[in-house]
């Protein structure tokens, strides 16, 4: 049960400093070598997934903007979901809806399949 509890508390980690827009605290939580699976884009590595938070969250406003509304903890996965609500530089508000299934092994993430609106993504960032 330890283990389950470390595992949410990670991924309560992991979205605090997205929101807040710590991106290198949020990408110290990931591994190396992580299989990233985002719908509709694949799956990525670190790098890809280290660029694609740099535009989404480089105006977070904090923990609200990307607050969690459920998560489940079972061995070492965690499902989490959750709700965006970032403000735009260009004064839009980009609010979407999150269903993430994290693998953990010790404190970091290894996986990850991330699902989520992707016609409102795409209105919102185009093809980015």
């Amino acid at each position: 049960m330890l283990s389950q509890d470390n595992n949410k508390n990670l991924i309560r980690s992991f979205f605090r400093f997205l929101g807040e827009g710590k991106i290198d605290q949020a990408l110290a939580l990931v591994d190396d070598n992580v299989k990233w699976w985002v719908q509709g884009h694949g799956t990525n590595g670190k790098p890809v997934m280290q660029a694609i938070w740099s535009q989404v969250f480089v105006s977070a406003p904090g923990p609200d903007a990307m607050k969690l509304t459920g998560f489940v903890a079972e061995g070492d996965r965690v499902s989490a979901e959750a709700e965006s609500n970032i403000p735009l530089p260009d004064g839009r508000i980009y609010h979407n809806t999150f269903h993430i299934l994290f693998e953990i092994h010790g404190d970091k993430i290894v996986s990850a399949r991330e699902y989520f609106d992707t016609a409102l993504a795409q209105a919102t960032f185009g093809n980015a």
